[in-house]
């Protein structure tokens, strides 16, 4: 099925002056566990090996994906478990030019796909550490998925937990949190939702010496799977969308027409109903990404919300034109 050219073309000029964001940053760290090892298939060279077990009860191995489905097709994850006892965790490091550049002030971005299959008990923590010495009272920054998926942090002090407000799904989340050293805040944000921001550092000591980043079992007899860990220095980079609305493995006339037929959905959204960048709305993004991909691959660059303004009222007149009645019949026919 395609569409007229009339409507193809009229949408294609008014999404062209929306201005796709070129913002870059340098990704230091990257595994998608694909290789079944925990330090398998970095994007960049680390040096040295960016994986440190420690804990007589590790609690981390490779195992197969338990969730397979749209939002992470990867056969293999990080699967994190604890039977009981003290908690394994598995750390990150940076390099010393790498903690440099975040005490210097530029930003540190790490995002994550995290699962977690039982809502009664809570999944694992992920926190951000100043230094290399592993020690647990030394976190800068901790968030934890907890009972009910409701993501929490250290406000204050260890065990002192205040709520973001944000919760998981019953799939897999892709998590976010950007870290701005120099001003002592950082934000966390769940599937391309609004980030909450503005949160304090449990622990500043104003050094960033060798930053680690920790994932590990928060509570006894859990089980929390983690993939695709991406650690970015510098500009916040870009999200990624899929315009792919239609699963078929293209972006044609068809998934426009799954855009126009959800635009205007507010809230809970999916990518079948034309939600390109995940945030639960069917609107000009999801437009601007199907035409930057147009008869390519599925993945494109989210535009920048203030370039999207200008566009919303020019899409929602082609969606408006697009259901005219006897719209599709002649769509059909072409």
């Amino acid at each position: 099925m395609t569409v007229s050219r009339k409507p193809l073309a009229l949408i294609t000029a008014l999404v062209g002056a929306l201005a796709v964001s070129t913002a870059s940053a340098d990704l230091v760290f990257h595994d998608d566990f694909e290789g079944e090892t925990i330090d398998a298939n970095p994007d960049t060279p680390i040096v040295g090996d960016p994986w440190v077990n420690i804990g007589t009860l590790t609690g981390h191995t490779i195992s197969a994906n338990p969730l397979v489905d749209a939002d992470n097709p990867s056969s293999l994850v990080l699967k994190s478990h604890r039977a009981g006892g003290a908690a394994g965790r598995a750390f990150i490091d940076l390099t010393l030019e790498q903690s440099a550049r975040i005490q210097a002030g530029e930003l540190l971005t790490v995002r994550f796909q995290h699962y977690q299959p039982d809502p009664s008990r809570s999944s694992i923590a992920f926190a951000i550490y100043q230094n290399d010495f592993f020690d647990f009272s030394e976190n800068a920054v901790d968030v934890e998925f907890h009972v009910n998926r409701e993501v929490k942090h250290y406000k204050d002090a260890i065990n002192n937990f205040e709520t973001t407000g944000l919760f998981g799904t019953d799939g897999w989340d892709e998590v976010e949190l950007i870290v701005d050293y120099a001003a002592d805040r950082w934000s966390v944000s769940l599937n391309g939702g609004t980030p909450v921001g503005n949160l304090p550092f449990r622990n500043d000591g104003d050094y960033m010496t060798a930053a680690t980043l920790l994932i590990s079992p928060s509570v006894s007899q859990m089980t929390g799977y983690t993939d695709n860990i991406r650690v970015y220095i510098g500009a916040v980079p870009t999200p990624t969308t899929n315009a792919d609305f239609d699963a078929d493995g293209d972006v044609d006339g068809d998934d426009l027409l799954r855009w126009q037929r959800g635009f205007g959905i507010a809230s809970g959204a999916t990518l079948g109903q034309g939600d390109a960048d995940g945030n639960g709305a069917v609107d000009a993004a999801d437009l601007a990404a199907w035409k930057t991909k147009f008869g390519g691959p599925a993945v494109a660059a989210v535009p920048e919300p203030a370039a999207l303004a200008p566009a919303a009222v020019a899409a929602a007149a082609c969606a408006a034109a697009l259901r005219r009645p006897g719209r599709r019949a002649a769509d059909r026919r072409q």
